[in-house]
């Protein structure tokens, strides 16, 4: 009895072993994608699969449909979520990619999404009955638009704005019941990420109290509708732009406000740190933006995210090269930040003989013991052939501004190196020249009126404390020395204290 037992349990496993071994492709394929797709009007043609991010599109799989127009997208590994598009010159269409990749898609080439049929993907479903939906309330609100020039009374007028009204609210409406009915879907982070937040009503007394109101309810308000947990929200045409839209358009852009700028920019990124892909992404995307930016002061901001996230060891795939080079930066930058006082460099006038200089046996000139309201601090060489356009265009700027009587002078400080052997010794002849060099376009450029100096063996560590690796580059100091722009060129001095007196008198 016992032998017959174990006989039929010999028999049971060897059939269970037999379905899995059958199942097996089925289960390993479970892990990868599937997507059957029919569309009619495309025959024996290409279809393209692709996918958004930030503001471009690219291509993941292509496949040729047969001649009823079906095909089947196929990969061993899942796609990442994400808003997909279907691609041929006879059509285009968006699909979702959620957790579930195996389903299938029916439609036209004309009008693919309201012939759109779907079969096991229910996101999809819902997907494509709202772009139908909002596709059509699109239309119905553009023909509405129309009639609005050719209103004639007010209450044609006020008919055309409640009809508009009764369209956004239909809208609406039916965005709260997808996101209702489709809770933690990638559906509904898509959905949910494309409604602008809902603002507060500001009353007049909110409004007299504080000017800002508003911008702070929004801008407090903005990323509500973002699912920064969900790795679909990466791919979407929406995420990126929104990112950029907030640090361009949302945060203040003023010097004077980097503490705030700074701020609203960390929380966001905090806010990325839901999931380590989005925070993959998003960090590197604003830390780009800042560091391409132009904009005065903002390397302040650089600085910030290099020190708050990166050197701080929350970016786990930040190598010790780059987190050296990152170090390295701020400590360059950290010195000469607008608002700071300027770093004291002391060096020696045009003057002082090389062989002098050498033993130390000149007179320094301390930076901070100038005397005057603004001082133009200018690096140079006579090597740098834009220098030689910019300088003489910078002393012409001087001369105005010493005309009107303005209390500013230029701290010139030259910026040549000594001229080295094959054995990296200072060739001396060689070098004299070179200080000949710009001793002489001093003398042709009449540039006496300034604080002429320099610094051969960089002594006074001007490089470092000033970030100069290329040449010109100009500082504006005020009279406390303090730093009040910085990297300008010389048609923006006279505007920029031209706009300094003008505030100085209107606060006196």
């Amino acid at each position: 009895m016992k032998k017959f037992n174990n006989f039929n349990f010999y028999i049971k496993m060897k059939k269970i072993y037999f379905i899995i071994i059958l199942l097996f492709p089925l289960i390993s394929f479970s892990q990868g994608y599937k997507i059957e797709v029919e569309i009619e009007g495309i025959e024996n043609d290409t279809l393209i699969l692709g996918y958004y991010m930030k503001d471009q599109k690219f291509v993941k799989d292509s496949i040729v449909l047969d001649k009823n127009g079906k095909g089947v997208f196929k990969g061993e590994e899942k796609l990442f979520k994400g808003l997909y598009w279907l691609y041929n010159k006879k059509t285009f269409v968006d699909l979702l990619i959620t957790e579930n990749q195996v389903f299938s898609l029916k439609t036209k080439s004309k009008k693919p999404i309201e012939n759109m049929s779907v079969k096991n993907s229910h996101q999809n479903e819902i997907f494509y009955k709202y772009s139908e939906f909002s596709f059509s309330k699109r239309k119905e609100s553009q023909e509405i638009r129309k009639k609005y020039k050719d209103a004639k009374t007010k209450s044609d007028t006020t008919a055309i704005v409640e009809s508009l009204k009764k369209i956004n609210q239909e809208v609406e409406d039916y965005q709260k019941n997808i996101l209702k009915e489709n809770k933690n879907t990638f559906l509904n982070t898509f959905v949910k990420g494309t409604i602008a937040p809902e603002m507060p009503e500001v009353s007049a007394e909110q409004k007299e109290k504080n000017p800002f109101f508003q911008y702070i309810e929004y801008k407090k308000h903005f990323w509500d509708n973002i699912n920064f947990s969900d790795v679909g929200i990466l791919r979407t045409p929406f995420f990126y732009n929104k990112i950029v839209y907030f640090m361009d358009k949302v945060v203040q852009q003023r010097i004077d406000s980097m503490e705030f700028i700074i701020r609203d920019i960390n929380e966001l990124v905090k806010k990325a740190q839901a999931d380590s892909n989005v925070f993959r992404f998003v960090l590197p995307v604003v830390l780009t933006h800042y560091e391409k930016s132009d904009k005065m002061g903002l390397d302040r901001m650089k600085v910030n995210l290099y020190e708050t996230f990166y050197l701080s060891g929350q970016v786990p795939w930040a190598d010790d090269e780059m987190l050296k080079k990152m170090k390295e930066r701020s400590l360059r930058l950290k010195p000469n930040f607008i608002g700071n006082i300027a770093p004291d460099i002391k060096v020696v006038e045009y003057d002082c003989d090389l062989p002098n200089y050498i033993r130390h046996e000149c007179e320094p000139i301390s930076l901070l013991q100038i005397k005057a309201k603004y001082t133009i601090l200018l690096f140079w060489t006579t090597d740098c052939s834009h220098c030689r356009t910019e300088v003489p265009k910078i002393n012409e700027v001087y001369k105005e501004l010493k005309k009107e009587n303005i209390d500013v002078v230029v701290f010139s400080l030259s910026t040549m190196n000594p001229e080295l052997n094959d054995d990296n010794t200072v060739n001396e002849e060689k070098t004299l020249k070179k200080r000949e060099k710009w001793l002489n376009f001093i003398q042709k450029k009449d540039l006496y009126d300034w604080i002429n100096v320099y610094d051969l063996y960089h002594f006074s560590n001007y490089r470092d404390l000033y970030d100069i690796s290329s040449t010109p580059v100009i500082y504006l100091l005020d009279e406390k020395k303090e730093i009040i722009a910085k990297r300008i060129g010389h048609d923006v001095i006279k505007d920029f204290i031209h706009f300094l007196e003008k505030k100085d008198k209107t606060i006196k």
